[in-house]
């Protein structure tokens, strides 16, 4: 088995398309970590408070061996989906069902099935406590120039301090400081989007299909008060479903089987460089490029400028998914939220400078104990 995490798609893709054995034992997924301002409402660059589709909606095309070509999925899914899809094709089971995680597989649609047109998707942005503030912490040049007028990121960094106390011991949220950059939460349908922030003072409602660019703010209008109230609630339900995890597997040290760094039995790996007898499992090639909208890639997503010769091969030969949606409008809490299939608020990785820890189950440590390298 084989994992392959290019930052251009186009090395990998001439390589399978030179070796036409391999390229039918491969699935490719490609797929952007966020998308980002390009233009848009005089905008440019991604913002960590916001939560419009230019920022949450990216392209998402795969293929696997076997599957649908040409096929298109206009229903929304999740970009964390990504992990109960691939879980499911290398059937690395059944030690990743032993831990709770909130993504669905994409394997039936990737086979030429729709899509739920009732599935609402969620995403989450901004700050609330002041451990969460991008510009305190040190996660590199971007993450400790928030006092340098002389770097490029300066002016985003203030705006995002903006009446935010600055001490990092405080626990107490910040409903009504942090004006920059306050935190929110997206619950989208295919109709309409809520977009709700802690003070309410600042929440969102868009008719997605009168108001597609979300041009007019129409929360708490009576009109849609009754959308408003259902999305709430949804809302509400979904914080209480997700909001923590409890890990399966009881690690008391009595008599317990061995344990990964992640705290499952290690399996043993296959023979690097080849397949074990009658292992018919794909390959996986991931691309995960940074900050990419879906009307940036294309005439896939409507862009008539834009060329994308990579993706729109990709599409022809797999399945296209026209409403793929982030679970958070950063790379880093984006990147978490795809490999563990879990939220920001179910493991408060809200920051550039919170990764992956050793101890969280992952894909890749899942893929590896199932023979993956």
């Amino acid at each position: 088995m084989s994992l392959s995490l290019p930052l251009s798609p186009f090395p990998s893709h001439y390589a399978l398309a030179a070796n036409p054995e391999l390229d039918s034992k491969t699935c490719v997924i490609a797929t952007a970590e966020s998308g980002d301002f390009a233009g848009d409402y005089g905008l440019v660059k991604s913002w960590p408070g916001g939560l419009d589709d230019v920022l949450t909606r990216v392209p998402f095309v795969a293929r696997i061996p076997g599957g649908a070509k040409g096929h298109v999925v206009s229903e929304q899914i999740q970009l964390f989906d990504v992990m109960p899809t691939v879980l499911q094709l290398s059937q690395a089971t059944p030690r990743p069902t032993k831990n709770t995680h909130f993504a669905q597989s994409l394997v039936k649609q990737l086979m030429g099935a729709p899509g739920d047109p009732n599935r609402t998707v969620y995403a989450e942005a901004g700050f609330l406590y002041p451990a969460e503030l991008e510009p305190l912490h040190s996660g590199g040049p971007a993450m400790s120039n928030a006092s340098d007028p002389r770097s490029l990121e300066y002016p985003r960094r203030q705006q995002e301090l903006e009446g935010c106390p600055t001490d990092v011991t405080l626990r107490q949220p910040n409903y009504k400081g942090c004006l920059g950059c306050p935190r929110a939460t997206m619950a989208r349908t295919l109709t309409h989007k809520l977009v709700y922030r802690a003070d309410g003072e600042a929440s969102e409602l868009y008719d997605l299909t009168r108001d597609p660019k979300e041009l007019a703010n129409i929360y708490d209008s009576p009109a849609v008060a009754a959308v408003q109230k259902k999305l709430l609630g949804e809302m509400l339900q979904w914080f209480q479903e997700t909001s923590d995890t409890t890990d399966w597997q009881v690690k008391t040290g009595r008599g317990a089987p061995a344990m990964g760094t992640h705290g499952y039995p290690v399996a043993p790996l296959l023979p690097k460089g080849g397949r074990a007898p009658g292992d018919k499992r794909p390959n996986f090639v991931f691309y995960f490029p940074d900050t990419i909208a879906a009307e940036s890639c294309g005439g896939l997503y409507g862009n008539p400028v834009v060329e994308t010769p990579f993706m729109d091969a990709l599409a022809k030969e797999g399945t296209l998914f026209k409403q793929a949606h982030v679970l958070h409008t950063q790379c880093a809490p984006s990147r978490h939220a795809i490999v563990t299939g879990r939220y920001m608020h179910t493991t408060g990785h809200r920051t550039q400078s919170h990764g992956v820890e050793a101890w969280e189950p992952d894909i890749f440590k899942y893929l590896h104990d199932a023979g993956y390298y």
